[in-house]
């Protein structure tokens, strides 16, 4: 492991995964990682470690993380790989791989422990694959950590989906035999939220044919649920047996309209949750789980709509007009962008005016572009579209 900068360069790169060390009640430990390390810091940021495949890594395609919150250290955390679950009991300095001839499926999403230690001091551990979930009872905490694992799948078990994306321990059952697996609908299944009280046995399903990224369950609530959609954010206050979905739509534009990757509850209180999207962080911190306010954190605030600029290629006799839509497909009316029923042209430097648009009234837009031509052999080229805001 090699110490990294104060300000090291991954804090501009893209970030894969990212996990706390709840034992740290400063909240001043936690990793992340980039496409080329895991990142490990314990001092809120002053400084980082740098992990990689030098320390047993088999790959730096991370797709999940977890710590052990039930040590007194952050010793031992789990990292899910496209290669393999790497397993580390002295805080990333060296690993132990379980995949393939180890007994667990190579593709790994997801993983979590459950924090409490049962069946004689061993631990248990979810991993969500693309062949279902793997589970096992007895992983060491000794070092090297060792572990014998289990498939659960549609067949076997009852999961909705053996396409799984995320997995997450209810904490609230203190035999750890309960957990909630977010699968992706897809030819092996239906697709949805898969929640198991018998350590995958057997599996009880709801929200069907939709597609899952992350899960988290309320540390005192069990009957609370929220899962990280494909473009949005579902809840449920009754364990499953309804939820509710938010959009970016029904959330009046406080959800992006993107890929939710990561959820949690912040506290105990239920209607405190963050949401990660591909558009930014959402965040709400008051109403209730299933309608809550929304307060979306971004660069900068949008206060203005500015231009559109386009770079075009016009042949004789053929034309590109442009509409400015809602969010729900339908054009801007002609009493707020003149002009746009019919179609906007862009003046000689390929600017379209927008500051008419008030953002209040209309804080998503789309643009149409309508491509024409009385000559057959000429085709109009669009080479670039640029929606420009003013902040």
């Amino acid at each position: 492991m090699a110490t990294e900068a104060t300000t090291p360069a991954f804090l501009s790169s893209a970030v894969l995964a990212v996990a706390m060390y709840d034992g740290d009640t400063n909240g001043t430990t936690w990793i992340a990682a980039t496409p080329a390390a895991l990142h490990l810091t314990t001092n809120g940021g002053s400084s980082y470690t740098a992990i990689t495949t030098a320390n047993g890594l088999p790959t730096m395609d991370v797709r999940g993380i977890a710590f052990h919150q039930g040590l007194t250290t952050p010793s031992l955390f789990a990292v899910a790989t496209s290669l393999g679950l790497a397993v580390t009991r002295d805080g990333g300095a060296n690993f132990t791989v379980f995949a393939g001839g180890s007994g667990l499926a190579n593709d790994c999403r997801g993983v979590d422990f459950f924090d409490g230690n049962t069946n004689s001091g061993f631990i248990r551990c979810a991993v969500a694959t693309s062949s279902g979930v793997w589970v096992c009872t007895d992983l060491t905490t000794g070092a090297p950590p060792t572990a014998s694992w289990t498939p659960r799948t549609v067949a076997a078990n009852g999961l909705a989906s053996n396409d799984c994306w995320a997995v997450r321990y209810d904490e609230n059952d203190t035999s750890g035999a309960t957990f909630w697996a977010g699968t992706w609908f897809s030819g092996s299944g239906n697709g949805g939220l898969s929640r198991t009280a018998n350590h995958g046995t057997s599996f009880s399903n709801s929200l069907p044919f939709t597609f899952v990224w992350a899960i988290d369950v309320h540390p005192t609530v069990p009957s609370n649920v929220i899962a990280g959609l494909v473009q949005g954010v579902a809840v449920t206050t009754n364990g499953g047996t309804s939820w509710t979905v938010h959009t970016n739509q029904s959330t009046g534009g406080a959800l992006p309209a993107s890929d939710c990757h990561g959820v949690s509850f912040a506290g105990t209180t239920a209607g405190t949750w963050l949401a990660a999207t591909e558009e930014g962080l959402v965040a709400t911190t008051n109403g209730t789980l299933a309608a809550p306010t929304f307060t979306r954190f971004r660069k900068g605030t949008t206060t203005a709509y500015s231009r559109l600029h386009v770079t075009e290629t016009l042949p004789a006799s053929t034309a590109i007009r442009y509409q400015i839509l809602d969010r729900n497909w339908v054009p801007l009316p002609d009493a707020v962008l003149s002009g746009n029923a019919a179609g906007l042209v862009p003046d000689a430097s390929g600017t379209i005016d927008l500051r008419a648009i008030p953002v209040g009234t209309y804080p998503v837009i789309q643009v149409r572009a309508i491509l024409s031509t009385s000559a057959p052999a000429s085709t109009p080229q669009l080479q670039d579209l640029t929606l420009i805001y003013e902040y």
